[in-house]
């Protein structure tokens, strides 16, 4: 017996069908709100000791709202990249997959900044001074915070107008290249003032930035593959 009709084409998944998503998009704007009402002062003040080096005035170095803001941006760097992977043309997965790949992805974020965060600690406190470790440690919770900041637009746009992954990956890879050419810009001015210091400028971030990302990446292929 013929088969009457033709073969439909795989619909991406949609993410902003799964009520999870919005739940994670919501409790992001709370975050951010709640913390720039509570903090808005601060974060302009560690903005502008950023930029000038001489200014490093008191403020806590890990406080309740870095935690919170770091928080939102893990999650959102894990729903961008699920994002990113379930629009690839593959056949459709199941909203528990969908799910499962958040967290996932979530929880690379997460081990991600903290890893980097004791490692930083370590190298720091070998090879520097304890007054320029705190120094360093200070804009690295601030660029991590802004970063989740600058994603949450990305966000709603990328998965409410239900856009290419192409545009997600370019959006978050040139935060990323900004967030680390803005450490880059800090160590060199913490640690490795004039033009001597650019070669161990150069050894300390491969070691402490590239490194760690090749074995997130590494790791998250092999979990994608024994997850889903």
């Amino acid at each position: 017996m013929n088969e009457i009709g033709i073969t439909g084409e795989v619909v991406p998944h949609l993410l902003r069908s799964n009520d999870w998503v919005i739940g994670v998009l919501l409790c992001s704007f709370m975050i951010i709100t709640y913390v720039f009402a509570q903090d808005k002062l601060s974060i302009y003040q560690r903005i502008r000791q950023f930029f000038f080096s001489h200014e490093h005035g008191e403020y806590s170095v890990f406080g309740f709202n870095d935690l919170l803001l770091i928080l939102q941006c893990c999650l959102l760097c894990g729903l961008l990249l699920t994002f990113c992977y379930v629009q690839e043309p593959t056949p459709r997965y199941t909203s528990e997959h969908i799910f499962l790949l958040w967290v996932q992805y979530s929880g690379f974020a997460l081990l991600y900044c903290m890893a980097k965060w004791i490692i930083y600690r370590f190298v720091n406190w070998v090879f520097f001074d304890k007054k320029g470790n705190n120094i360093w440690i200070k804009p690295y919770f601030l660029i991590i915070s802004m970063f989740g900041v600058q994603l949450f637009p990305a966000a709603l746009l990328l998965i409410f107008l239900n856009l290419s992954a192409f545009y997600c990956c370019i959006f978050f890879a040139f935060l990323f290249v900004l967030a680390n050419f803005l450490l880059l810009y800090k160590a060199f001015c913490t640690f490795f003032k004039g033009l001597h210091g650019l070669f161990y400028l150069f050894l300390y971030f491969c070691t402490l930035e590239i490194f760690p990302i090749l074995i997130i990446w590494k790791g998250l292929g092999l979990t994608n593959s024994i997850l889903i």
